[in-house]
């Protein structure tokens, strides 16, 4: 694993779950013998690239989401491979606490993302195609559309 994807991986792992959390030190080998609950890996051209990353209560020693508002890091834009992006009771409020996210971000990842989902949350979910509809859409037009696109 490149060292750049491994610091954008902690640093975007940290934004969900709270600065307490010191994935360098916890998983000094995250896509190999100390693997971080939750996040898969895949091989690409001799490196491994992280590929999913699941944030909640799934399983016993599954990340859970800070009891303050989770964050949209910049670090989690730069996982080029990133396929897959589910977050689990981590936005339950939304219309309280709404988060942004620039569009520039999200189109870093549209060459990868399959499948992004927020569940048991208290917005709008879409469970056919797993993804996550705001009630009142805090991104810009075109992030809708590129969303939409994906949609169809």
């Amino acid at each position: 694993m490149h060292k750049a994807e491994q610091q954008a991986l902690y640093s975007a792992v940290q934004a969900f779950v709270g600065s307490w959390w010191n994935g360098s030190d916890l998983y000094p080998d995250p896509c190999g013998w100390t693997p971080i609950q939750g996040v898969y890996c895949d091989l690409y051209n001799d490196f491994w690239y992280v590929s999913v990353i699941n944030i909640g209560p799934l399983y016993d020693n599954s990340l859970r989401c800070t009891t303050n508002i989770p964050e949209f890091s910049h670090h989690l834009f730069k996982l080029k491979h990133l396929k897959v992006l589910s977050f689990f009771s981590c936005f339950l409020s939304p219309s309280q606490n709404p988060i942004t996210i620039s569009t520039s971000n999200w189109e870093k990842l549209a060459n990868s993302l399959e499948s992004w989902s927020f569940d048991q949350t208290r917005s709008h979910w879409n469970s056919s195609k797993h993804f996550w509809l705001p009630q009142k859409p805090a991104i810009s037009s075109s992030a809708r559309k590129w969303i939409r696109r994906q949609l169809a």
